[in-house]
């Protein structure tokens, strides 16, 4: 009989532990999800810019704005705990939209705000986009190549 009892509370112990694995990994893998999709957009995003030498883009920390090809403004900020495409809800729960902004030798640029020597100089955008769900922090990075004034890409 106690011999019983231990097998019972071992395998109790086992059972519970295997149900926390599974919770934790399932909101690791949709904190990953919801970054993918975000990190996606803004990549489709910026697939549609015009030329980069003739755009009003704003470029700081955790704010990234230009003009698309149709002429519309698109706006990527970071709003307390919440990423905004143009004002709208891109994704709940971001603690950091980091931007990091290059020129053609992979030199970073600053100070940020940009000024507008140097937002014509960019070349390559570095973002990191960190997230949480269900107590899970989860951190993508990519990286945006801009077209060289007067090219598009």
């Amino acid at each position: 009989m106690v011999v019983l009892s231990i097998v019972a509370v071992v395998s109790i112990r086992l059972l519970v532990s295997a149900g926390d694995l599974y919770t934790t990994v399932g909101a690791s893998r949709q904190a990953s999800a919801d970054l993918g999709m975000a990190l996606d957009r803004l990549l489709r995003e910026t697939r549609l810019v015009s030329s980069a030498g003739t755009n009003p883009l704003a470029a700081d920390t955790n704010v990234f704005s230009f003009i698309n090809r149709d002429g519309s403004n698109v706006t990527f900020r970071l709003s307390g705990s919440d990423l905004l495409l143009n004002g709208n809800l891109l994704l709940a729960g971001a603690r950091t939209f980091a931007l990091d902004y290059y020129d053609s030798t992979n030199g970073l640029l600053a100070p940020r705000p940009l000024d507008l020597g140097n937002r014509q100089r960019v070349r390559a955008i570095g973002v990191t986009l960190n997230a949480a769900a269900d107590g899970r922090t989860e951190t993508l990075k990519t990286c945006v190549f801009w077209p060289e004034s007067g090219r598009k890409l």
